[in-house]
């Protein structure tokens, strides 16, 4: 439902470009060329927000560490075993999601980051093995699940 309230307002935000354009410019090719760019834009979002895709897609062996955080207990472990590593990547392993809605959250279950060697890191909000979120984007899954109790044997 968010995601097509966002479409919605894209529209809009388009359709007065649109009109600020054609009193702005009288020139048409001009007009054609800005509702063109901007159809194409919206097209765009639109495929990227609703296209799925794997959650965690760098091998095992590129993960640096795992941080598991309970977001009920405030309990915390950082893996940095190899074998561990292996074992929780596997537990994200053929998952994949797609972008479901926006919305703000105050609270999760559990909270994985991953720290890949190379140096960046990926965050995933865990409530569930089919309710993942990331950032204010709730995801849904549309492949496999994740195993959330391996994630809790982490913890306890």
């Amino acid at each position: 439902m968010n995601a097509l309230i966002i479409v919605s307002a894209a529209v809009v935000l388009l359709a007065a470009g649109a009109v600020f354009a054609a009193v702005r410019l009288k020139n048409s090719r001009r007009l054609k060329g800005v509702l063109v760019c901007g159809g194409v834009l919206i097209c765009a979002a639109v495929v990227w927000f609703f296209i799925p895709f794997g959650m965690l897609n760098v091998p095992a062996d590129s993960i640096k560490e795992v941080t598991v955080f309970s977001g009920q207990t405030g309990q915390s472990i950082t893996v940095t075993d190899s074998e561990d590593i292996s074992r929780i990547a596997g537990a994200f392993d053929g998952v994949k999601l797609r972008r479901s809605r926006l919305e703000w959250r105050s609270g999760y279950d559990m909270r994985v980051t991953f720290r890949l060697k190379s140096g960046p890191e990926t965050e995933y909000i865990v409530n569930g093995s089919r309710n993942i979120s990331h950032g204010m984007v709730i995801y849904k899954v549309t492949e496999g699940e994740v195993d959330d109790g391996l994630l809790r044997s982490y913890l306890e």
